[in-house]
């Protein structure tokens, strides 16, 4: 299971930050879960290196979730 956030983050090739508490795509940026000092090094790497960042997000191939996303919702209502 992925986040709705981070699917779209990935989509629209935006770096992301997550826990590695679940198993992550491709594409994410992880840290440890509960390690404060190890999240704040992830960020502030992405930060001065976004442009970075960003291009190997724009290599990524990234399925569009939408059709997916919507289904479920569907199921809801």
């Amino acid at each position: 299971m992925v986040s709705n956030s981070l699917r779209e983050s990935l989509y629209f090739k935006i770096p992301s930050v997550v826990s590695d508490v679940i198993h992550r795509p491709k594409g994410a940026n992880v840290f440890r879960n509960r390690d404060i000092g190890y999240y704040t090094l992830k960020v502030e790497k992405i930060l001065e290196n976004y442009d970075n960042y960003k291009k190997e997000l724009g290599n990524l191939e990234i399925d569009n979730n939408f059709a997916e996303i919507r289904d479920i919702y569907e199921k809801f209502l």
